[in-house]
């Protein structure tokens, strides 16, 4: 991004309000874009406006904005096929999720959690181990704020658990995490995708970039997510409740083990856990992944899963009657 080029943030929910403000705080000329109306809190709309941005609703704003913009910046409620987004690739914008936006501007290293099921338990459980480490560290994506917002003070050397969904990694390019972490798949949001395939396209998108200093860590017992092992270029680290692993993550007599590179390490018993089922069984399994990759020692692993208490909402203990 150039600064003679303005840049379009599409969506003024959480993401986008977040992104807009990122940029702004960068002296990057920003227009927030909200296809209805809205308010913005006057800090932001001053601060947009501090950088010869601000708001803009409705179409004919839009098209206007796309003679001085360079970039599109799409929230995650903001569909590929959208006819505004189709309109901006005509004229030749380049279109970016508001996740591609926050990698640009992160240089540290991160661990992205993406699958139909178990991303914000998993991710939580993943941030709670990241916080063991001697480097600042948060949670971002479609958990909490903004990716792009929560990386702002984050160092080179931070690490940042990613939840992201399908929505978010559609308009990535050059995103390419540390960590890439596929928990599984099953139908859902086909009213956006359309298919299972393209379904399937998004997610992958969590590893395409990545190389031989990455890793790529898939749930070894989905049938679907399995294959795409062959696909990674990252090395491939697999995790599994029902087989064991040579190489990989498993779960035998109902112990967490690490098997990687000819040594073999138990991280807990699940009988230690206060998570039920085996789906949080696979979660954990993924989490440890993470945390092992990341450098988080076996111990301090083990104690962040010990005192982990289900996410509310996530067959969470209610009472005994």
């Amino acid at each position: 991004m150039t600064k003679k080029d303005a840049v379009i943030v599409y969506g003024a929910g959480i993401s986008g309000r977040g992104a807009a403000q990122v940029l702004a705080d960068k002296k990057q000329q920003v227009y927030l874009y909200n296809d209805m109306d809205c308010t913005l809190e006057p800090q932001l709309l001053q601060l947009l406006q501090s950088v010869g941005g601000g708001l803009a609703i409705g179409q004919a704003a839009f098209e206007s904005l796309l003679d001085i913009a360079g970039v599109l910046v799409l929230s995650p409620g903001i569909a590929c096929d959208n006819a505004n987004v189709l309109l901006a690739e005509q004229r030749g914008l380049e279109v970016i999720s508001e996740v591609e936006l926050g990698y640009r501007l992160y240089g540290g290293h991160i661990a992205a959690i993406t699958g139909t099921n178990g991303k914000t338990t998993t991710t939580t459980i993943v941030g709670e181990m990241l916080k063991r480490l001697p480097v600042p560290s948060a949670v971002g994506g479609n958990i909490g704020l903004a990716l792009s917002k929560e990386v702002e003070s984050l160092p080179q050397d931070g690490w940042l658990a990613a939840e992201l969904s399908s929505f978010q990694l559609e308009k990535v390019s050059s995103f390419c995490p540390d960590i890439a972490v596929v928990l599984n798949l099953t139908p859902d949001h086909l009213e956006r995708h359309h298919t299972m395939e393209a379904y399937g396209e998004a997610k992958k998108n969590i590893f395409r970039q990545q190389g031989e200093a990455q890793v790529t860590v898939l749930n070894y017992d989905d049938p679907i997510v399995r294959t795409w092992g062959e696909e990674t270029k990252g090395r491939l680290c697999y995790f599994s409740r029902k087989e064991k692993l040579q190489q990989g993550i498993y779960m035998q007599d109902g112990n967490f083990i690490i098997s990687w590179d000819g040594k073999q390490e138990t991280v807990c018993n699940i009988s230690e856990l206060h998570l039920f089922g085996g789906h949080n069984e696979e979660n954990v399994l993924a989490a440890i992944a993470c945390g092992f990759f990341a450098g988080v020692s076996i111990s301090d692993m083990a104690d962040v899963l010990r005192n982990f208490r289900s996410i509310e909402h996530r067959i969470e203990y209610v009472a005994t009657i």
